[in-house]
């Protein structure tokens, strides 16, 4: 393994002289190089491709910083560790964000140019971050044994500052790698303590740590780093399996404060179809099966997925029907919908119908929207460079909702 890894990755010392025999070397030895290189980058954004949710093969998170640590070292200078970071995660964002296109495509009525522009300038754009951290892995590289912790902590300041940004300026808080684990319940337990933070640590530092392995001269060196992997892995692992309920009896044994009989609903319905108006009739007759199956079952609050319906919640067809589910079953309908109001400002909200009422008992409205789906960052300048260009059709420009709206009640819960 050792000859493997001087053979393809280290540049060999070229012999004195300048002999055709020598610049063949250096040839063989630079495109070994890259392709090694290359192998790792497209190892590691599969890896994380599979791990996030749509895959969800969180076990898989683990492992997917190896082969990418493992090329980091072998790079030459900042801007090559960089362009090599880039790349990686150039490859897993385009597999995570491919829905852009078809949305820009089918949603937003733009061409097959504009909406691959959107998808592969979005991924581009969110493997800058990516790409900081392994420059940075530049220089940490050269603290030797601590480079695996120091390559997390500097994973987590990344992403903290990235939230951040996205957060509060323009930008996605989106794909963080503590959200691989989401189906993960024993690894969660450690978000209690830390956030997701914590988890994007530790997957950092597992997959560092065996990347660092391999790229470490010497074997008892390279186990020793696994060996600190596994040993903090398994304490999480086993705090993660202490801390969660040992069966369903224990928590059927728990007496809960207040107790509410709900419904989640999900028709599974593709949303794409929600677009085109020969659905609809087909959405509306599976909303109002699936809604009376739970006639006489006692349910109290019944809750559906954002965008349920094909509209407007306030058209009066889509009142109509869930003021008839909700009559029917006794629930209160809780539902996504992007609403109107006189003024012409558009809200994307969540509304509370009771049964039997006469319109919507309450709402709210989101105030965090989604840059270039539900509002356009900078409107004026991106419509002076793309004036015949409408973002999402007519559903991108929408209201925030205002900061301090009370949250739904229904009957003391909220």
């Amino acid at each position: 393994m050792r000859t493997f890894r001087k053979t393809v990755t280290e540049p060999e010392e070229l012999e004195e002289g300048h002999g055709w025999g020598a610049w063949l070397q250096g040839g063989i030895n630079a495109v070994g190089r890259y392709l090694f290189l290359l192998v790792c980058a497209a190892a590691s954004a599969w890896l994380v491709y599979k791990s996030y949710p749509g895959q969800s093969q969180h076990e898989l998170a683990w492992f997917a910083l190896a082969p990418f640590i493992w090329g980091v070292t072998k790079t030459k200078g900042f801007w090559s560790s960089f362009l090599y970071s880039w790349l990686t995660a150039f490859l897993f964002n385009a597999g995570i964000f491919y829905w852009i296109f078809y949305t820009c495509l089918h949603g937003g009525g733009l061409s097959k140019g504009l909406s691959l522009a959107a998808w592969l300038g979005l991924s581009g754009l969110m493997s800058v971050q990516f790409a900081l951290f392994g420059g940075s892995c530049y220089f940490l590289r050269k603290t030797g044994g601590f480079f695996p912790l120091l390559a997390a902590c500097g994973f987590v300041a990344w992403e903290w500052l990235h939230q951040t940004l996205a957060f509060y300026g323009l930008g996605f808080p989106w794909v963080m790698l503590g959200y691989t684990q989401w189906n993960a319940p024993e690894m969660l337990q450690l978000a209690s303590f830390t956030g997701v933070y914590g988890i994007s640590f530790l997957i950092v530092f597992v997959g560092a740590s065996i990347g660092w392995a391999f790229a470490t001269p010497g074997v008892k060196d390279g186990l020793w780093h696994m060996v600190y992997a596994a040993v903090l892995f398994l304490g999480v692992y086993a705090y993660g399996h202490y801390a969660l309920p040992g069966s369903s009896q224990q928590l059927v044994n728990r007496q809960p404060l207040l107790s509410l009989n709900a419904a989640l609903m999900q028709p599974n319905i593709d949303q794409y179809k929600k677009w085109s108006p020969e659905y609809e009739t087909e959405i509306l007759n599976t909303l109002n099966q699936m809604g009376h199956s739970l006639d006489g079952k006692g349910v109290r609050l019944m809750v559906w997925p954002e965008s349920a319906v094909p509209g407007s919640l306030t058209e009066e067809r889509y009142m109509e029907l869930f003021k008839d589910i909700g009559g029917a079953t006794g629930a209160y309908q809780f539902i996504g919908s992007n609403i109107t109001e006189p003024d012409g400002k558009q809200y994307v909200g969540a509304y509370l119908l009771a049964p039997q009422a006469e319109g919507l008992l309450q709402s709210y409205r989101k105030i965090k929207l989604v840059p270039f789906g539900e509002y356009i960052p900078l409107e004026s300048t991106v419509r002076s460079l793309f004036k015949d260009v409408e973002v999402l059709g007519e559903l991108g420009s929408f209201t925030p909702g205002p900061r301090g709206q009370k949250p739904l009640d229904l009957g003391g819960v909220r």
